[in-house]
C-alpha cells in the first residue's frame, strides 16, 4: 500500500512536470535545464578558453554556431538532426559526447530534446548572453543562516580603511563586525555561498568574489556607505581567486583557476582586458606600485609581469620549485614567495634573474605583503618582518692578488633579504557566541 502511493505521488509529480513545460514558457525550460546541462558537463571543453571541435556554450549566441565540421549544433530544419543530440545519443565512445566521461542520464538528455523539438527558443539568444552567468543567476538561491550554530572557516577578511570595521566572509554574506565594541554591524549578502575575497576600490567601493569551487563565481560591487548592491559581473565556471584594486584607474583586476587574468572596468562593470598568461589556477593578483602593469602568481610554479593596456606579458619568473602564492612589488623589484617557504627578489631587464633569496618561511601557498618598506609574511601566531638591504663589498673576482695594499679593492652592490622582530600576536579570551 506504501509503495502504491509513493508511485501516485511520483506520478503526479512528474505530470506537473510536464504541464509546467507544456505550458509554452521555452525559457524557462532553457535556463533551468539547458543551461546547468551545458556548463557543468560541456563547458570545460567547450567554453571559455578551450573551443574543441569549434563548438562553442560560452553564450547563448554562439550555442546556435556550426562547429569546424559545418554541422549545426541546432539544426531547425531538422531538429532531431542537431549536433548537440547527435553527440549525446550518440552509441559510439569516441564521438559521444561528453568525452571519457558518464553518457548522460536519461532524464539530461530528454531535456535536450523537448527543448529542441520546443523550437529551441530563448529570449537569451537574440541578446547573447553567457551561459555562466545564466546559469549563476539559478545557483545563488542559498540565504545566509540567521545564526551561525557552530563556527565557519573564515575564507575572507578585510578591514574598513579607517580600522574601525572588520569585514569577514560568511555563508551567503559578508558579516560587518564594528571592532571597538565587538558587535555586528550589519550584513551584507551575496549571490555565491563561499566568499573568497574582499577588496576596496575608489569611491567607497566594496568588491566581493563568491561563488561555489569548481562550479561557479561571480563578483559583486556594493556602495558601502549606502549598503546598495550595484552590480553582479565577471560570471566565471569557478570562483575567482584573487582581486587587486587598481592605484591607476577605476578598475580591478581578478585571477582565475583556469590561468586568466581579466581586468574589469568598475565604471561599466565589464571586462576591458583579458588575458591567460599561466598554464594552472592563479594565485594571487597585484599592481606594480612603479607603473601601470600586474603581476600574478600561479600554481604552474611561475609568476608573470604583464601590461595592463594590453594584457601583454612582460617578464617572467619561473625558478621556483613548487607553486608560487604570492607576488608583490617593492622598490629593489619583484618579490616572490613559493610553497618551499622561500622569498626571491627578482631583477628585470634584458636578463630576468633571481638577486637574493630567504628561506625557511612557512611552507604553504600563501600571499605576501609590502608595507612602509617592510616585507610581510604571517604566520600561525606572527608577522614575520624582512627587509632588503644594499651594501657594497668586496669583488673578489675583480681584485688582482697583485695589486699594492695601497689600491683600493674594487667593490660590488649586493642585495639581502634580512629578517626583523617579529610582530607577535597575543591571546584574548575570545569566546564564538553563536550569533
Amino acid at each position: 500500500m506504501q509503495n502504491n502511493l509513493i508511485l501516485v505521488l511520483l506520478a503526479v509529480f512528474l505530470s506537473l512536470g510536464e504541464i509546467r513545460v507544456s505550458l509554452g514558457d521555452d525559457s524557462l525550460l532553457f535556463r533551468e535545464r539547458l543551461v546547468p546541462l551545458l556548463v557543468e558537463k560541456c563547458f570545460c571543453c567547450h567554453g571559455g578558453a578551450t573551443v574543441e571541435g569549434g563548438y562553442s556554450v560560452a553564450d547563448s549566441r554562439l550555442l546556435f554556431q556550426p562547429g569546424d565540421s559545418g554541422a549545426m549544433p541546432v539544426a531547425f530544419e531538422n531538429l532531431d538532426a542537431s549536433e548537440l543530440l547527435v553527440r549525446i545519443t550518440s552509441e559510439d565512445a569516441t564521438t559521444r559526447m561528453p568525452l571519457d566521461a558518464e553518457t548522460l542520464d536519461a532524464w539530461e538528455i530528454d531535456s535536450v530534446r523537448r527543448w529542441l523539438r520546443s523550437g529551441a527558443k530563448d529570449v537569451a539568444s537574440q541578446h547573447p548572453t553567457r551561459l555562466v552567468e545564466i546559469y549563476g543567476q539559478f545557483k545563488t538561491s542559498a540565504r545566509a543562516p540567521n545564526h551561525y550554530a557552530k563556527p565557519l572557516p573564515i575564507s575572507a577578511l578585510l578591514l574598513s580603511p579607517d580600522g574601525k570595521l572588520l569585514l569577514v566572509g560568511g555563508y551567503s554574506e559578508v558579516l560587518v563586525w564594528n571592532v571597538e565594541r565587538q558587535s555586528l554591524d550589519f550584513r551584507l549578502p551575496t549571490r555565491g555561498q563561499m566568499i573568497t575575497n574582499l577588496k576596496w576600490a575608489p569611491g567607497a567601493l566594496l568588491i566581493t568574489a563568491s561563488g561555489a569551487p569548481g562550479r561557479f563565481g561571480v563578483l559583486e560591487a556594493f556602495d558601502f556607505a549606502t549598503r546598495i548592491p550595484l552590480a553582479a559581473f565577471g560570471f566565471s565556471r569557478d570562483v575567482c581567486s584573487s582581486l587587486a584594486a587598481s592605484p591607476y584607474r577605476n578598475e580591478i583586476a581578478a585571477g582565475f583557476s583556469d590561468g586568466s587574468v581579466t581586468l574589469f572596468s568598475l565604471d561599466l562593470f565589464q571586462p576591458r582586458v583579458s588575458s591567460i598568461p599561466h598554464a594552472a589556477g592563479v594565485t594571487c593578483v597585484n599592481w606594480s606600485s612603479k607603473d601601470n602593469r600586474i603581476l600574478s602568481a600561479s600554481l604552474d610554479r611561475t609568476a608573470k609581469s604583464f601590461e595592463a593596456t594590453d594584457g601583454q606579458v612582460l617578464f617572467a619568473y619561473s625558478d621556483h620549485e613548487r607553486t608560487v602564492g604570492g607576488v608583490v612589488c617593492t622598490q629593489f623589484g619583484t618579490i616572490t614567495l613559493d610553497e618551499t617557504g622561500t622569498l626571491r627578489l627578482w631583477s628585470e631587464g634584458q636578463e630576468v634573474r633571481s638577486i637574493a633569496k630567504f628561506e625557511g618561511l612557512p611552507q604553504k601557498v600563501q600571499h605576501v605583503e609590502v608595507a612602509n618598506g617592510l616585507i610581510l609574511v604571517p604566520e600561525a601566531e606572527r608577522i614575520r618582518r624582512l627587509i632588503i638591504v644594499q651594501d657594497e663589498v668586496d669583488d673578489e673576482k675583480a681584485n688582482d692578488k697583485d695589486k699594492t695594499e695601497q689600491q683600493k679593492p674594487k667593490k660590488k652592490k649586493r642585495t639581502r633579504i634580512q629578517e626583523k622582530e617579529s610582530l607577535q600576536s597575543k591571546r584574548t579570551d575570545c569566546r564564538w557566541t553563536g550569533q
